[in-house]
């Protein structure tokens, strides 16, 4: 008889890989972030063992809300380099022509 493996269980590098990013990435993210979906924890000899589907979902949520506050980072410093060349602060920086 065959035993059945369960496909939505994964191991650390599996998880890694599934993501695209290393393990040691992954690893920090885990210590970053409390809320990581671990099912359980990894120690010497053991390993992590991660929900598939929940940890992809976790992954691509947040990585969708950094990806938004990045963005807004990105067109609040474009509106103030737009302010400072109109009013010709960036020209000279404070550098007085002979």
């Amino acid at each position: 008889m065959l035993a059945v493996i369960d496909q939505s269980v994964v191991k650390l590098y599996e998880l890694a890989d599934a993501i695209g990013v290393s393990i040691n990435t992954l690893r920090d993210v885990i210590r970053r972030n409390p809320d990581f979906p671990v099912l359980s924890r990894g120690s010497k000899g053991v390993a992590y063992k991660f929900d598939r589907e929940l940890a992809i979902r976790w992954w691509t949520e947040r990585k969708s809300a950094v990806d938004g506050a990045k963005d807004q980072r990105r067109a609040y410093l474009a509106r103030q380099r737009a302010e400072f060349q109109a009013t010709g602060a960036i020209h000279g920086c404070g550098r007085q022509s002979a």
